[in-house]
């Protein structure tokens, strides 16, 4: 079972990409008790045996089923855009990338309309590193394309296959 996991944990972005029974979490430095709370359940229900850390800042993953390089995460099935900042998307006028999902994180200082032109997709996670002011905004530009949205922050979890969004 392939799945890509968006966590709602405390203090920063917490990203688990499942196959069978293993794991390599995604995370910025966030203290182990709080990735505990948000993540173990989850991950005793998956009958996960290995877990395997990769900081989001800087970092990158190349093993069989996760590649993970800034702004992207693929599991061979479905591919995320990761948008933190303004610096995430591509110079305007570039050729769009369709990805399966964009991910919204810490408040970027983002229009939700460049980053579907930049990343075309039919979902859009925004997790829980973002303020509620920041969420609703985006939650009403997704409305207005379109495209599903996933608040985090109220809805929990977000996984792929799973996702179906609530707001459209």
């Amino acid at each position: 079972q392939q799945q890509i996991i968006v966590y709602s944990a405390q203090g920063g972005r917490l990203i688990d990409c499942v196959n069978a029974f293993d794991v390599i979490s995604l995370q910025e430095s966030i203290p182990p008790k709080k990735i505990q709370f948000a993540a173990q359940a989850n991950r005793w229900a998956l009958g996960v045996r290995y877990d395997n850390s990769v900081f989001l800042d800087g970092g990158h993953s190349a093993s069989p089923f996760c590649r993970f390089q800034m702004p992207f995460l693929s599991n061979g099935k479905y591919t995320l855009a990761m948008i933190d900042h303004a610096r995430r998307l591509p110079s305007p006028g570039a050729k769009p990338i369709a990805v399966d999902v964009l991910l919204l994180s810490n408040n970027a200082k983002v229009r939700l309309a460049d980053c579907l032109q930049a990343f075309p997709c039919k979902q859009v996670i925004a997790d829980a590193t973002n303020s509620g002011k920041k969420i609703e905004k985006w939650k009403a530009e997704a409305r207005q394309a379109g495209v599903s949205f996933h608040d985090i922050r109220s809805e929990g979890a977000a996984i792929l296959p799973n996702l179906g969004g609530s707001e459209k």
